[in-house]
């Protein structure tokens, strides 16, 4: 999205999101332009199919952004760090609340763009099999829709259960304490769905084998504080519009956002559970690996793309190329590991 003189436009590509940042890296004329030269769009799409976004506010000189950051906490701060110096005198502002974030900034209703909660099972469909037969793609969880069992008329959009993550996967930690004591329990994320199961999953938590810390930096993380019935949670990702749900998911809790600030997570949790901050010196190598690759292959890349209809992202111009933005970019970059 574009904001200039007061007025916005949208832009739009099935692929872009996924690598974002690597567009945004050498500046505002660079991801401007890149914008510039996508598909114009008329109507948002959905929250849940919208990997990653960004506002470009040329008025208020303001960059309001979000992507997966190839789930790495470490490659998202890496990022951070480098858009803040390649985007001198603006406001570079991760989108907490994903898409709906931008929405809001450009003065639009972010209810057009929440995701569904539930989705109607088709008519006539009765079980799990015919469901299956109807909708090869959707999977269910056996545990909860046994075979022959009678489908409710709607089914949730957030995962049926918790799953706990192993390592080497992405995690949203969640810690527990409940009469003085501290329990760390590793969950998949996203955060949004794990929140969404309410206070019945402090229940679950009770049956896991909790865990003293974690040997990865999490890519989210929940407090909750069963006695005081107080919560906080804290993000590298999105959190979908979930926080206004709280009254109705956590009724007679108090929860704090806390943005990407997994501080507050560690002064109520440790020493009882610890995890590691995200290495800045590490994201800065998967940083510069990946923005080499991509400015490298990007003309044949888009431009074969172009040509075949994929992506609806003409090639950039000649200008630029491995020399001007991106030797700077990679400048900066080897500045900031030194």
């Amino acid at each position: 999205m574009i904001k200039r003189r007061g007025s916005w436009s949208l832009r739009y590509s099935p692929w872009a999101g996924y690598d974002l940042e690597l567009e945004l890296l050498p500046g505002p004329r660079a991801g401007v332009g890149f914008a510039e030269r996508l598909q114009p769009d008329t109507a948002f799409m959905n929250e849940v199919l919208c990997t990653g976004a960004a506002l470009a506010d040329v008025d208020e000189r303001r960059l309001l952004w979000f992507s997966p950051c190839r789930a790495d906490p470490s490659y998202r701060l890496a990022t951070l760090r480098v858009l803040a110096r390649t985007w001198p005198g603006w406001r570079v502002e991760w989108a907490y609340d994903g898409l709906a974030d931008l929405v809001r900034a450009v003065g639009e209703d972010p209810a057009g763009v929440a995701a569904p909660r539930s989705v109607p099972v088709p008519p006539g469909v009765r079980t799990p099999e015919e469901l299956r037969a109807r909708m090869p793609m959707l999977w269910l969880d056996p545990g909860v829709y046994p075979p022959g069992s009678r489908l409710p008329p709607a089914l949730p959009t957030w995962p049926d259960t918790l799953r706990r993550a192993a390592p080497g996967e992405p995690v949203c930690l969640v810690t527990v304490a409940r009469g003085g004591v501290v329990r760390g329990y590793p969950v998949s994320p996203p955060a949004d769905a794990v929140i969404g199961h309410g206070p019945a999953s402090l229940e679950a938590y009770a049956t896991w084998m909790p865990v003293r810390s974690w040997p990865h930096a999490p890519s989210a993380g929940i407090h909750l504080d069963a006695d005081t019935r107080t919560a906080g949670v804290w993000t590298t990702r999105d959190l979908a519009q979930v926080l206004p749900e709280m009254p109705a998911l956590w009724p007679g809790w108090r929860w704090e956002p806390w943005q990407d600030r997994h501080a507050e997570q560690l002064r109520r949790c440790a020493p009882a559970v610890t995890f590691p901050e995200p290495s800045l010196k590490a994201g800065l190598l998967t940083l510069a690996a990946a923005f080499h690759e991509h400015r490298r292959g990007d003309r044949a890349t888009r431009g074969i793309s172009a040509l075949l209809g994929f992506t609806g992202v003409p090639p950039a111009p000649a200008a630029g190329g491995p020399g001007g933005e991106h030797a700077t970019v990679l400048e900066i970059i080897e500045e900031l590991h030194a």
